[in-house]
């Protein structure tokens, strides 16, 4: 399809220039069994846990454990866990692994019922309906006289045998019964009491066409009263669900009263515009091709080393810190008793769907004590190694859509990745030690309120909210921008990863394994035809994995410990209150001070400064630091809030005037709004 303005010499006088269209109809006219591939609705397989048993029953984990049991005993596979524990080859661990997945997913497939659910289509539940069916049939009837051209007014004797030849010619139905037009219109007619006489066909052989109309818009009528109960009855069952949900679940009341629609996305077509050309791809093989394009390629940068040498301004702040102990580690690479690694496994969250290897928590958590064995020896196998199975690196995509309509523009998707349940349970127990190491040795110094155990939004938000009341009361400037920071987890350099880590002394087997979790890793994303094919990932870590938010805090403490020691904050004062003093003491008139640069939770972070030009120090910095990293900023999107010294006799304030912002080597034009 191609189109262009012309210029042409109009009979009238206007300003609008005519539009010429070009249609390609190879493009147009598709084939048939294509559309008909498209929309045909998929399926999932669903494991029927509640109806497991402990022991007895046809559905129970006693079989289920047996079965991997036996299957490992086979003498042509033969595993233990002194054959796990012998591991000391890559090549081996994915080996050996691989051997013990399938022995869970055979006995999955034995011992776990299943069954298969469609996946719902955004259908009316009355589309489906038999009056609905009548309906269209009826209207299929009419369509059928208006295309083979019945002349319902000739009263002849060769037309009456026309038309009778039409209504009663039999034709094959779906199935595979024999039907006439005749038989159907006169059961549809039976079927919702509409009388008809039995010699229909003989005494009213001309008004068939006015009768069938009729009946049309009789069952029509019926269709909207039944489509009004339908609504109203719908309307009464979801107030009283809204008001059940504020006692037991207000999260999803709250999501109903904002009418947050959930929606669903089915990647048949991806749309494009390179170089301001606008391409539409509807075939399956470039469908799946370009998805894999923009995945793979979305961050706009790759992993390579960076040498410190070519920024000198930050070598001081990645040497490792003196203030940390090595020892405060001696406990994080210790092995788990296996004991407590079934305790760990029972930790992990129910209710959740199977990894793509189709193992999912609920399968690991009935694993009987020798069966746990196994996996606990793969677990130890990875410490020692410092690496995992390659079978672990190979994640599924699945993409949901972002507030803006999707509009097959893979731009406006949100990815979440779904990792292997067993790498989980390993990964997130690595977290759960180095955590709460970070936390109870104040091990971050970067005023970040995410990740760590006990940390929330709260402690940002009222931190903030003191700040500018101190500015108001104390009749101060303060300058507060919020910035936008676009992919964070999408563009973390594992290199500078790596740096960062051992800035903090954390063990170097430790960072292997971090290093090999995200290094030579593989991705497939689901499409409406499918997985598509794998693809390296380049940069990044994945969105899913529990350890994410903890490395994102690592990767960017180096910024905020920069910006805090350079003491370019809002400065909060406070008289000084000597413990040994009693009520009504005279006491110093010295004052306490703390300056506040910078508050961030995740990759939402706020500058907090007394004037432009601190702030455009800090901006600086960020900006050196920003292109160090890979890490990529939404500039133009930078909100800023200004708080004006106010004079005795200053008269209200008018609306803020633009201002110019100096952000690193670029300016920003922002309009400040007031606190």
């Amino acid at each position: 399809m191609d189109s262009k303005p012309q210029d042409v010499q109009p009979v009238i006088k206007t300003n609008h220039r005519m539009i010429t269209l070009d249609l390609f109809m190879d493009d147009i006219i598709i084939n048939k069994n294509n559309i008909q591939q498209k929309r045909q609705p998929s399926s999932r397989i669903i494991y029927c846990y509640d109806e497991m048993q402990k022991t007895d029953g046809e559905w129970n984990w006693d079989k289920f454990n047996k079965d991997i049991s036996e299957y490992l005993d086979d003498p042509n596979i033969k595993l233990t866990t002194n054959k796990i524990r012998g591991i000391n080859l890559q090549k081996q661990l994915n080996q050996l692994w691989n051997l013990f997945r399938k022995a869970i997913i055979h006995s999955t497939k034995c011992n776990i019922k299943q069954k298969k659910k469609k996946i719902k289509q955004n259908r009316h539940p009355l589309y489906d309906s038999n009056l609905k069916k009548d309906l269209n049939m009826l209207k299929g009837m009419l369509n059928k006289i208006r295309r083979t051209k019945l002349d319902f007014n000739n009263r002849s004797i060769e037309n009456r045998q026309k038309i009778i030849a039409h209504i009663t010619a039999l034709y094959k139905r779906n199935d595979g019964n024999r039907s006439s037009t005749l038989l159907d219109f006169i059961s549809i007619m039976k079927r919702h009491n509409i009388t008809i006489s039995s010699h229909f066909l003989r005494d009213k052989t001309f008004q068939y066409k006015d009768i069938l109309q009729n009946t049309i818009i009789i069952l029509e009528s019926k269709y909207i009263n039944v489509t009004y109960e339908y609504k109203k009855n719908m309307m009464d069952t979801f107030i009283q669900e809204r008001n059940q949900n504020y006692k037991t679940d207000k999260k999803k009341m709250i999501k109903s009263v904002l009418e947050r629609p959930h929606t669903s996305l089915s990647i048949d077509k991806v749309y494009k515009n390179d170089n301001n050309e606008d391409t539409l791809y509807t075939e399956e093989n470039e469908v799946k091709e370009q998805t894999n394009v923009h995945f793979q390629t979305i961050a706009g940068a790759i992993n390579c080393e960076k040498h410190l040498s070519q920024h000198p301004e930050w070598q001081d702040q990645y040497q490792p810190k003196r203030d940390i102990q090595h020892t405060i580690y001696s406990d994080l690479m210790k092995y788990l008793t296996l004991n407590k690694w079934i305790d760990n496994v029972k930790s992990l969250p129910n209710n959740k769907a199977s990894s793509p290897s189709g193992i999912s928590y609920k399968m690991l958590k009935n694993l009987n004590e020798d069966n746990q064995s196994f996996l606990y020896a793969f677990i130890c196998v990875c410490m020692d190694l410092n690496n995992i199975s390659d079978e672990w690196k190979k994640t599924t995509i699945y993409l949901i859509p972002k507030l803006k309509p999707f509009f097959a523009n893979l731009t406006n998707t949100r990815l979440i990745t779904l990792l292997k349940t067993s790498r989980k349970a390993f990964i997130s127990l690595l977290n759960r030690h180095l955590s709460r190491i970070l936390k109870n040795n104040n091990v971050l110094k970067g005023n970040q309120f995410a990740a760590l155990p006990g940390n929330s939004t709260f402690e940002p938000i009222r931190m903030i909210n003191e700040i500018i009341q101190d500015a108001k009361e104390n009749n101060k400037e303060l300058w507060l921008l919020s910035q936008d920071l676009r992919k964070a987890y999408d563009r973390i350099n594992i290199f500078m990863l790596e740096k960062a880590i051992e800035r903090i002394k954390i063990p170097s087997n430790f960072i292997k394994i971090i290093s090999n979790l995200f290094k030579n890793r593989q991705n497939q994303v689901i499409t409406a035809y499918e997985l598509t094919n794998s693809y390296d990932v380049l940069i990044g870590i994945d969105q899913g994995e529990v350890i994410s938010p903890l490395l994102w805090c690592i990767y960017y403490d180096p910024l905020l410990c920069e910006i805090e020691q350079r003491k370019l904050g809002y400065t909060l004062e406070a008289p000084k209150i000597a413990l040994n003093k009693f009520y009504g003491e005279n006491t110093s008139e010295e004052t306490e001070k703390y300056t506040v640069s910078s508050s961030a939770y995740m990759d939402d972070t706020q500058w907090l400064v007394p004037n432009q030009n601190n702030l455009e120090k800090i901006l600086e910095i960020a900006d050196s630091f920003y292109k160090l990293n890979d890490i990529q900023v939404n500039k133009e999107k930078s909100e800023l809030l200004v708080r004006y010294k106010q004079g005795r006799y200053r008269p209200k304030l008018k609306p803020y005037e633009p201002v110019t912002l100096r952000f690193g080597s670029d300016s920003i034009f922002i309009i400040p709004v007031s606190p």
